[in-house]
């Protein structure tokens, strides 16, 4: 399914020429504050993207990718499509979950994004894309009413990895990653779990026999 990940962005921006930028979030995010952020920070660019922010104990992590395909954003301008062009072009040659130098699925591509294409945009919010590997790094705190990610709102927290045991149950799977402080967990992951239950209640609602995903 990494394969799909240019190839969706893609069509839409070619078959729907109304759609002047296209955003691709990974589904496993919660949106904190507004997403008119992201925008802000793109401007006059034509791609935007998030660094991972790996500390240095985790710089390890970088075989997998300098960028992270959570947060993504293309303008439909010839910059936006040649970036979405190319990368399908290399998800079609190749793109296993297997680490090999200078690619890793379809995330270790975005490497050469500043490089190949004009009016990128590398997210320097500390609130952007903010994760259980980075919230050293982006110095994640609780304050004015909520979490702040270096004295800024925190605006979409990526909860990669975690696991489902029940509904109310999780395995956040970021111990590699340094353990959260505890007055983090129920402003983070005390709100994704409800969030995720009122998921399932309006699912129960429309298809009564679906149950809660055991993955977010």
């Amino acid at each position: 399914f990494f394969t799909l990940s240019p190839c969706w962005p893609r069509w839409l921006l070619r078959a729907n020429p109304e759609i002047e930028r296209i955003t691709y979030l990974d589904a496993d995010l919660l949106f904190f504050g507004p997403p008119k952020e992201l925008f802000a920070e793109l401007g006059e660019g034509s791609i935007l993207i998030c660094n991972h922010d790996f500390p240095p104990f985790l710089r390890h992590y970088e075989k997998h990718g300098r960028y992270n395909v959570g947060v993504q954003v293309w303008r439909r301008d010839s910059n936006g499509l040649a970036c979405l062009d190319w990368w399908r072009e290399r998800c079609l040659e190749w793109c296993k979950d297997i680490p090999e130098p200078g690619r890793y699925a379809d995330q270790k591509y975005l490497d050469q994004w500043p490089e190949r294409f004009e009016r990128v945009v590398v997210s320097d919010h500390p609130g952007v894309n903010a994760a259980p590997w980075n919230w050293r790094t982006r110095k994640l705190a609780v304050g004015g009413g909520g979490v702040l990610a270096s004295g800024r709102p925190l605006v979409a927290f990526h909860f990669a990895q975690l696991r489902r045991l029940s509904p109310r149950l999780i395995d956040t799977n970021q111990s590699e990653f340094g353990v959260l402080p505890f007055a983090l967990r129920a402003p983070l992951y005390g709100a994704y779990m409800d969030a995720l239950a009122a998921a399932d209640r309006m699912l129960a609602g429309t298809w009564p026999q679906t149950t809660h995903c055991p993955r977010s």
